[in-house]
């Protein structure tokens, strides 16, 4: 599978896949491609709009081979997983888990209590009523420095929770998400230790950058 992710990724998927710019969001279809059948989706995990075009092993060196053509840029997780936090998005294992609920997450939206029954309903119900205690936090470092995963989050001399992903972004200097007690909400100032250092930094709402996608 090769994702082709960005402003221009329809129009240059076009050029390789017939009728990729007529498939909508998070639909999927099948594609005859190199004399292999595939399929194309257009969903993506970075923010921005595009497809992921699979294809048998020996068909993907030429797939890629057209879309370098075309003038794209390889990358690789390194920038996936900037603009993936730039977007909000978790990545499963790290900022979500089976030790968290959806509500602690930020992803309340996925849970529906009215529905009749299903796996920890009374669970989420009760936790609803009752408040969280810890909840998934962003933050932006106010100075330079590299927020990272297992960064410990202080206010004053409390510590507060352990960031769980972070990195630099271009845009927004260091950023990160970590869980922390429910007290700390948007707009309170933190310190993130950073490699014994402590950084100061704001308590944010997600996503740090919202694209038209």
């Amino acid at each position: 599978m090769i994702a082709l992710q960005g402003p221009k990724a329809v129009e240059i998927a076009d050029k390789v896949v017939a009728g990729a710019a007529d498939l909508p969001r998070f639909h999927i279809k099948e594609i005859e491609l190199f004399g292999a059948h595939g399929y194309i989706t257009r969903t993506g995990y970075t923010g921005e709009d595009g497809v992921e075009i699979m294809l048998p092993n020996d068909k993907i060196v030429e797939l890629w081979a057209a879309l370098l053509a075309h003038g794209v840029t390889p990358c690789g997780l390194g920038a996936r997983d900037v603009l993936r936090l730039e977007a909000g998005y978790l990545l499963n294992g790290a900022d979500a888990d089976q030790t968290r609920t959806p509500y602690e997450a930020n992803c309340g939206w996925v849970v529906k209590l009215a529905k009749e029954n299903f796996v920890g309903k009374e669970a989420l119900a009760a936790q609803k009523a009752q408040g969280l205690k810890e909840k998934l936090t962003a933050f932006v470092l106010k100075s330079a420095g590299v927020p990272r995963a297992g960064c410990k989050v202080f206010v004053g001399a409390e510590e507060k929770g352990t960031l769980t992903s972070g990195t630099y972004s271009p845009l927004f200097k260091g950023i990160a998400v970590g869980y922390t007690s429910a007290d700390v909400t948007a707009g309170t100032e933190v310190e993130i230790e950073i490699h014994g250092k402590r950084v100061k930094a704001d308590t944010v709402k997600t996503p740090f950058y919202k694209n038209r996608v």
